[in-house]
């Protein structure tokens, strides 16, 4: 058991692990790159934005700040979770040790999940509107959001076996004899 990962400690979740991470993947990217919102305005103009175009165009609008804090927090950080969620179901011995800093790194950066869910209306904000435009909102919404909640799934679920392997390391330690 000492140099177990928590895929091999949990084979029943194992799958369920990876194919939410691959499907996480997909609906991030997905989400990232499909139709997010249009807008219409007066019939003569649309303009169809997606999480991507709608991040780099901040930087043709020379939002530079802006721009960064949106990628960092929507393109960034979500691969980095995925990837860290990873790493700490797959690539960590348990024993007495469970992943210790990335764990309690996972347990951080989950924490700024939710503002994930903030990037896309800053977007749609961003967006400059003059006059009277319509906005319609597309499945790629839909997408990203359902990739952040799988996310979090993913990192409640990795939490919760992690504490678990850390109870059974700990009871099932041998004794210590003193001679």
């Amino acid at each position: 058991m000492s140099n177990s990962s928590l895929g091999k400690l949990f084979p029943g979740q194992n799958i369920v692990v990876h194919l939410l991470l691959l499907a996480d993947l997909g609906f991030f990217i997905t989400g990232i790159t499909a139709p997010l919102l249009t807008l219409d305005k007066m019939f003569f103009w649309e303009n169809t934005v997606t999480v991507i175009s709608g991040i780099f165009n901040l930087i043709t609008d020379g939002h530079w700040v802006l721009f960064l804090i949106l990628f960092i927090f929507s393109l960034v950080l979500p691969v980095f979770k995925m990837v860290l969620i990873l790493i700490v179901w797959d690539c960590y011995a348990v024993w007495n040790r469970f992943p210790g800093k990335l764990f309690r790194l996972m347990g951080s950066v989950s924490k700024w999940a939710m503002l994930d869910v903030f990037v896309v209306a800053v977007i749609v904000v961003s967006v400059k509107l003059k006059d009277v435009a319509e906005v319609h909102i597309h499945y790629g919404v839909y997408l990203f959001m359902i990739s952040i909640f799988i996310t979090l799934i993913l990192t409640m679920i990795v939490e919760a076996l992690g504490r678990k392997s850390e109870k059974l390391s700990v009871n099932s330690k041998p004794p210590v004899v003193n001679s």
